[in-house]
């Protein structure tokens, strides 16, 4: 790539946000540090009264990565809970919940491979129990 292209080439929207956020990041980060490393008597001598305690320091940074760990976890956990029992009837399909093939034929490949009318990924559907007998045994009728 020449100077000119690169000079040419504007910025897509992620990059942007990321240099705004890029440059917000380090004037927040020294405002912190300072916060967190400056005496009380040098911040009330710059009139500096206003500020949180300096315990949240370490506090805050613990807080935010317990809840980094905890989010997948609880996320897991009530995806666990949601599911059905293994012996709850509602894990039995029916009818509403099987679906034959779009177009049933005799031959295994008209079954297994339907027309995909011009898209390249065919509908889905339930293969019947029979044909997969058929196809594992290799036995034809």
């Amino acid at each position: 790539m020449t100077a000119e292209e690169i000079q040419s080439r504007d910025a897509s929207p992620s990059e942007k946000h990321g240099f705004v956020l890029h440059i917000i990041c380090f004037p927040l980060a020294a405002t912190c540090l300072i916060w967190t490393f400056v005496p009380d008597e040098m911040l009330h001598s710059l009139h500096i009264t206003y500020y949180a305690p300096k315990e949240w320091a370490i506090l805050a940074p613990t807080y935010m990565h317990c809840i980094f760990v905890a989010i997948p976890l609880l996320y897991a956990a009530v995806n666990i809970l949601s599911t059905p029992k293994i012996d709850s009837t509602l894990t039995i399909g029916g009818d509403s919940f099987s679906r034959g093939p779009p177009s049933v034929s005799t031959g295994f490949e008209s079954i297994l491979c339907p027309e995909t009318n011009g898209s390249s990924v065919p509908e889905i559907y339930d293969i019947d129990v029979s044909i997969i007998n058929r196809l594992v045994h290799k036995t034809q009728r």
